[in-house]
C-alpha cells in the first residue's frame, strides 16, 4: 500500500467521523451542557494527557520484547513504528492495521518477524482484557438483571470461549507455532515464513510473561485514565464501581468487531448504558469516553500519520543492526 493511499484513506475517514459527529445534534447539545472546570479539574486533565506517552510507551515495549534481539531499534525508533501501525489500526476491525502499518515500517526481509512480534503482544493485551473484564461481568450480573438486561443478552458464551482459546494458547504455543511452520513448508509459503514461525516457537515463558506484565501495566495505566476523566466534573464513580464499569467497558470494546471509528457511537451508548447503573449522568459517561478516545487513539494516530509518510518516502525504521 502507497503512501499516498494510506494518507488519503485516513483523511477521508476522518473527515467522514467528523460529518457523522456533526449530524448528531444530541451530541453537540450535550457538549454545551458541560458545567464549568472546577479548581481540581486542570491537575487531573494533566494527568491524564501525561498518561498518553507512558500508555505507548509500554505498548512499544511490549512490541520490542517479542523481536529477534538482533533486529530490536531504540526506543524512540519502536514507538514511530507503533504509531504507525496505530494510524491504519484506528481504521480497522480488531486493530488488524497493526500488522499493516508496522510491517510498512520494516524491510521486507523483516516483516515476518514484525507480524509475529505484533501477533504475541497483541495476544498479551487480549489476555489480560478478558482476565480483568470477565470477573467484572460476573460482579456486574446482579444490577444487570435488576436493570433488564441479564445474562441472556450478554455473549458471555464468546468471552468464555476466548479465554479458553487462550489459556490453550498459552499451554501449547510452542507445538503450535511447530505445526504451522510445517504447514507453511508444506504448503510452499515461503521457507522464511517456515523458519520465523519455527524461531517463534521457542519464544520462552519467562518471555511471555513480561509481554503479560507489560500488557497488565498498560491495561492499568489506560484504565486510570479512564477514571480521572469520569472525575473532571465532579459526578464520577467510587473506585469500586469505577473497577466493574471499565474493565466491563473494556471487555466489551474488546468483542465488538467493528473498526474504532465506527464503533465510537456504540460504545458511547454502551458507557451510558453501564454508568446509568450507578445514576452516573449521561453527559459524564458520553464525554470520558469520547475524550479518551481522542486523546488515546486519535491524536496519537494522526501523529503516526506524519511519521508514516516521510517514513514511506525515505528509509525504513525496522532493519537489521549493523
Amino acid at each position: 500500500m502507497k503512501h499516498r493511499f494510506a494518507t488519503g484513506l485516513f483523511i477521508l475517514l476522518t473527515l467522514l467521523f467528523g460529518w457523522r459527529f456533526a449530524q448528531d445534534r444530541q451530541f453537540w447539545e450535550s457538549l454545551q451542557q458541560i458545567p464549568p472546570w472546577q479548581v481540581h479539574t486542570l491537575p487531573l486533565f494533566i494527568a491524564v494527557v501525561a498518561l498518553v506517552p507512558l500508555n505507548w510507551i509500554l505498548e512499544g515495549l511490549k512490541w520490542r520484547l517479542f523481536l529477534p534481539r538482533e533486529i530490536r531499534q531504540g526506543l524512540w525508533p519502536t514507538m514511530q513504528i507503533v504509531l504507525a501501525g496505530l494510524t491504519f489500526a484506528i481504521l480497522s476491525p480488531g486493530r488488524l492495521g497493526d500488522y499493516i502499518g508496522r510491517g510498512l515500517m520494516a524491510k521486507p526481509e523483516l516483516r515476518e518477524e514484525t507480524v509475529l512480534a505484533t501477533f504475541l503482544g497483541n495476544f498479551c493485551q487480549f489476555f489480560v482484557l478478558l482476565g480483568a473484564g470477565i470477573p467484572a461481568i460476573w460482579f456486574l450480573f446482579p444490577l444487570l438483571n435488576e436493570s433488564g438486561w441479564g445474562k441472556t443478552q450478554f455473549p458471555l458464551w464468546q468471552v468464555y470461549a476466548w479465554f479458553g482459546i487462550c489459556f490453550g494458547f498459552l499451554t501449547g504455543y510452542r507445538a503450535i507455532f511447530q505445526l504451522l511452520g510445517q504447514l507453511a513448508a508444506k504448503a510452499s509459503i515461503t521457507k522464511t515464513w517456515a523458519n520465523k514461525l519455527e524461531t517463534v516457537s521457542r519464544t520462552g515463558r519467562l518471555q511471555l510473561a513480561r509481554g503479560i506484565l507489560l500488557a497488565g501495566m498498560r491495561y492499568l495505566v489506560f484504565s486510570l485514565q479512564y477514571f480521572l476523566i469520569m472525575q473532571l466534573w465532579g459526578d464520577g464513580p467510587g473506585l469500586r464501581e469505577a473497577c466493574l464499569g471499565i474493565c466491563s467497558l473494556y471487555l466489551f470494546q474488546t468483542i465488538l468487531p467493528l473498526p474504532p471509528f465506527y464503533s465510537l457511537l456504540a460504545r458511547g451508548e454502551a458507557s451510558v448504558f453501564i454508568w446509568g447503573l450507578w445514576s452516573i449522568p449521561p453527559l459524564t459517561a458520553l464525554v470520558g469516553s469520547y475524550l479518551l478516545f481522542f486523546l488515546n487513539l486519535f491524536l496519537p494516530a494522526i501523529l503516526g500519520l506524519l511519521i508514516l509518510v516521510p517514513s514511506r518516502r525515505k528509509s525504513k525504521l525496522l532493519r537489521p543492526n549493523s
